[in-house]
């Protein structure tokens, strides 16, 4: 659940009153069109945040007076999305709502330890700071949804992983964990030798530390079931394996000291963001000076040629070289 979904939960009346999707459209402040609004409501009811009633082909949406018990209807991977979106919305849920929240964080944990014959639920997902620099990959939510399952049920699947400027294929992975920011989403797991499209796989099936990886959910295009039995490595522990780096996708597992001068609306954006040692130094002609400490990741690398028109690079040098890939001027002076 996001800031949109509970603005949209804030919209609904107790009944008796009640309001039209169309109603719940127009006073939103994000401009969400109406469909959307319609799915944001459907999420709602389905965790028994929201009550609807027909008259014709009208719908219409109003507030729980208190949130029911939902231990019979909540799956497992909805109290699995409620547990790990809890850290989150700490801190925009108002008061006024504290205690119905509660109550559903609460039946969700009901919910998820009633697993006994599986790993801890607690074990399986990490929650992680988000990294300079703040951008979101869209994620298909049917994939993320059969993720969640098989992550809480144990159950090998496969899954269809596009890598950039690769052709894609298809792996098997056992899937131990998801590891969440408010940027990024990760699937950890022991994953088997890839196959193609056209072909089945035929390993033999074994893992070690050496297969457990982490894949970035954005990247997996389509889910399968696996005929294979789940299989653990022992004494995998998900924490340590997200608190070594290995989800950052660090380039040879390194920080960098960057410096750069950036204008306008980059600029704005670099003053605001939460960098790392920085300095920052206004120059006189309307650019600034910014030096900061970040992870080398691809992402960084990808957010300095998006923003290449209004920065320009003056360093490290390993900085420059992987720009320099793509540009023949790596230091984006302002292109």
């Amino acid at each position: 659940m996001n800031q949109d979904v509970l603005e949209v939960y804030q919209l609904l009346p107790k009944p008796p009153a009640r309001v039209t999707t169309k109603q719940v459209q127009e006073k939103l402040t994000s401009g969400k069109t109406v469909r959307t609004v319609q799915r944001m409501l459907n999420d709602l009811e389905s965790v028994g945040l929201a009550l609807k009633s027909h008259s014709g082909n009208t719908h219409y949406w109003s507030r729980p007076n208190q949130i029911q018990s939902l231990d019979h209807m909540m799956s497992t991977q909805q109290a699995f999305a409620i547990k790990t979106s809890e850290p989150y919305l700490d801190e925009i849920i108002p008061a006024s709502l504290r205690p119905e929240f509660d109550r559903l964080f609460q039946q969700a944990s009901k919910v998820l330890d009633k697993q006994k014959d599986k790993a801890p639920w607690q074990d399986k997902f990490e929650l992680r700071p988000p990294e300079f620099p703040v951008t979101r990959e869209k994620i298909d939510p049917i994939v993320r949804e059969t993720i969640l399952k098989a992550v809480l049920d144990e159950e090998a699947i496969q899954v269809k992983y596009q890598r950039p400027g690769r052709a894609p294929n298809w792996r098997i992975v056992f899937p131990y964990g998801v590891v969440l920011s408010k940027t990024s989403q990760y699937l950890v797991g022991a994953g088997l030798s890839t196959f193609d499209d056209d072909h089945a796989y035929l390993g033999d099936g074994k893992v070690t530390t050496d297969s457990i990886h982490a894949y970035a959910m954005h990247r997996i295009t389509e889910v399968k079931s696996s005929s294979l039995s789940f299989m653990r490595v022992p004494d995998f522990n998900l924490k340590q394996f997200a608190d070594s780096g290995i989800t950052n996708w660090r380039i040879n597992f390194q920080d960098i000291d960057v410096t750069l001068i950036a204008k306008d609306a980059t600029a704005r954006i670099l003053a605001n963001a939460e960098l790392h040692n920085a300095t920052v130094t206004p120059r006189g002609d309307g650019t600034t000076l910014f030096q900061f400490t970040t992870p080398f990741t691809y992402q960084f690398v990808r957010w300095c040629i998006a923003h290449g028109h209004q920065i320009q690079l003056l360093g490290p040098q390993v900085l420059l070289d992987e720009v320099g890939k793509l540009f023949q001027d790596p230091r984006l002076p302002f292109t």
